[in-house]
């Protein structure tokens, strides 16, 4: 055991991958030697599939986001230093559990609050390009909540605290496909949009890319019709912008297509609770066909 626990604010996203339970009523209860061998790969591609393709793509997304790009205009060899540590990104740690991922950002960690602000960037772009390719490529969906609070990293790299229960219970209340942003990681971005952080940042430049990083990511936020609630607007203009044209365009009408065929399938099949849900979601990208997709 330790004698010292150092406890930290985290950003923290709460995943879960859905559908998995009624495919394993499929199996479940029956003894393995009387079930078809079409049935148990079915019921893998159902389940195992989504969660390694949701895992694989969390990682990918993240590194791409991370990528350096040279600036337009030429930086003084002064400046260099203080560019670099600002354009770097505090790192993103995943935690799987079965159909559950749980990432997170530990805040200050650098030093420097605009790099915490990067990485809340990348989960933005991780978590919600991830959900699109989910609907998109392989027919499948998850829940996901995104919040910042409290908690301590065990010796094991297992995150514990108030933040990882709070982003769970938060998880729970999307009920649908869709990323709930929290109020405090909410809270928090606006605090520095409007230049007023709650720890003064270390110098005037750092203070002004916080800023601009701040109030993108709040660009990406909306309040969903639904409920009130805030979500990440992962079919609006801003979050498309920080990622791939037209492969993105192409991804969010995959996806869309999906939405509305799993509505139609749910509700002929009498399942009017799955049903429900793919109702919500496919009113989400109705509201968004003004914008292109």
């Amino acid at each position: 055991m330790n004698d010292r626990y150092v406890w930290g604010e985290y950003v923290v996203a709460s995943i879960d991958v859905l559908g998995q339970g009624c495919q394993f009523d499929r199996i479940n209860d029956l003894v393995i030697d009387d079930i078809p061998k079409e049935t148990l790969d079915d019921v893998a591609n159902k389940t195992i599939r989504p969660v390694e393709f949701v895992r694989d793509k969390l990682e990918e997304l993240f590194l791409w986001s991370q990528k350096q790009v040279e600036p337009k205009m030429a930086i003084a060899e002064e400046d260099r230093a203080e560019y670099d540590q600002s354009r770097a990104t505090t790192p993103i740690r995943f935690q799987f559990y079965s159909d559950s991922v749980l990432a997170y950002v530990a805040l200050r960690s650098t030093g420097y609050q605009l790099n915490d602000l990067w990485a809340v960037r990348d989960m933005f772009i991780s978590v919600g390009g991830t959900l699109l390719m989910t609907l998109a490529i392989i027919d499948a969906s998850f829940r996901a909540a995104i919040e910042l609070g409290i908690g301590i990293n065990l010796a094991d790299g297992d995150l514990y605290g108030p933040i990882r229960a709070g982003a769970y219970e938060l998880e729970k209340k999307a009920d649908f496909p869709r990323i709930i942003i929290g109020p405090r990681l909410f809270e928090y971005l606006k605090s520095f949009s409007e230049g007023r952080p709650r720890i003064p940042c270390r110098t005037e430049r750092e203070l002004r890319g916080s800023k601009d990083a701040a109030a993108s990511c709040a660009r990406m936020i909306a309040k969903d019709t639904v409920d009130g609630l805030l979500i990440l607007d992962y079919l609006g203009s801003d979050f498309r912008e920080r990622t791939n044209g037209d492969s993105q365009d192409e991804i969010c009408r995959e996806a869309w297509e999906y939405v509305k065929r799993e509505f139609g399938k749910q509700s002929a099949s009498g399942h009017n609770k799955v049903a429900e849900k793919f109702r919500k979601l496919r009113g989400y990208f109705k509201s968004s066909l003004t914008r292109p997709i």
